[in-house]
């Protein structure tokens, strides 16, 4: 008569982001990326996205500075910097709370799914939004635009400002 034995599973992290950019534009492909995500050893959730963000590959602009806000267990709000100031108009304001996977679903006003948003480094907070292709239900590759997390706060510091009289 013996004890039972134990058997210790090992969880292998996914792959290395580095690993997945490809040599033309250093983007992840949309295939590789949800890969990734969805191979992560836990729920990414919208504290794991929230912060000051600078995108970049965005509609032909360099850089644009968003504050990603923890709106509840599984939804992220994207809110843009003016002026080093994040909005919080809700027409400005844009809210992401269905899943799929490790992913956040984005629709438009009529409800169509349009993309998602993918964890594509989570130590670092790094994410992309990748679109469906034009009257498809498939993704095209590159991302639309990438999200890296500000060290320090960045754009979305508030400052105090010394008012002279």
């Amino acid at each position: 008569m013996g004890y039972p034995r134990t058997q210790t599973t090992m969880v292998t992290p996914p792959a290395p982001v580095s690993g997945m950019y490809n040599n033309v534009n250093n983007v992840v492909p949309h295939a590789l990326a949800k890969r990734y995500s969805d191979a992560l050893p836990r729920k990414v959730t919208a504290k794991d996205v929230a912060g000051c963000y600078a995108y970049s590959h965005c509609f032909g602009s360099s850089v644009l500075h968003t504050y990603h806000a923890d709106c509840g267990p599984d939804c992220v709000c994207v809110c843009p910097c003016v002026c080093g100031v994040p909005t919080a108009l809700c027409c400005v304001c844009l809210g992401q709370c269905e899943r799929d996977g490790n992913g956040w679903v984005t629709r438009d006003k009529h409800g169509i799914r349009t993309g998602e948003m993918l964890v594509i480094d989570l130590e670092a907070g790094t994410h992309a939004s990748y679109a469906l292709q034009c009257c498809s239900h498939e993704f095209k590759q590159e991302p639309c635009c990438i999200a890296t997390r500000v060290k320090g706060g960045g754009c979305c510091v508030w400052r105090n400002v010394e008012i002279k009289a």
